[in-house]
């Protein structure tokens, strides 16, 4: 119960804060979830929710998204979701931040992200073994060539891991992947 009057709390704090034009907003974090509660309490948010946040959690599946129907901006960050995690298509999804998640195969995770996100244009999966950077001991070129891949992979997409995605990027990305047959990643 304390968990679901936490959640509920929040959503009607949104609501009074912000013009009844404005979606609600569900954010559940650090509260030991495996999945998101789907009672009939949040079940009336579900179908209407702008932005979830369930940093800090257990959550390794995202099948419970099938009921956001509107969800633009779905957070994750510090949770067990790997490269193979299970979804329905969520056709609404603009903004994932997976930052500090299990996910270790960059060529699943990207093809996962773009046949369930397939509007995705911004993505953030720092602190994961698949994207290598400087903070979890990666070198310049093995995290140039991650996003490299990522601008290939996911030609919607114009913010990854908060930096623009520059135009010489994309090009050197199709130069890099373009050619048919290349799918394989460098890193």
């Amino acid at each position: 119960m304390k968990l679901r009057q936490k959640g509920l709390n929040y959503i009607r704090e949104a609501r009074r804060r912000k013009c009844s034009n404005y979606p609600p907003e569900i954010i559940l974090c650090h509260q030991s979830l495996s999945s998101f509660p789907t009672d009939s309490l949040y079940a009336r948010w579900m179908r209407t929710c702008s932005l979830l946040d369930l940093t800090g959690n257990f959550i390794s599946s995202l099948e419970f998204l099938s009921g956001f129907c509107c969800l633009k901006t779905l957070i994750l960050d510090d949770n067990r979701l790997n490269s193979m995690f299970r979804c329905y298509q969520l056709d609404s999804l603009e903004n994932l931040s997976v930052n500090k998640n299990e996910i270790s195969n960059l060529p699943v995770f990207l093809n996962n992200v773009k046949c369930f996100f397939p509007q995705m244009v911004w993505l953030s999966m720092m602190n994961n073994p698949a994207a290598p950077s400087y903070f979890n001991g990666g070198s310049k070129m093995q995290h140039d060539d991650y996003r490299l891949y990522a601008c290939f992979r996911l030609p919607h997409l114009t913010f990854l891991d908060c930096e623009r995605i520059t135009e010489d990027e994309v090009e050197r990305a199709q130069k890099r992947y373009g050619a048919k047959g290349n799918t394989a990643m460098g890193v």
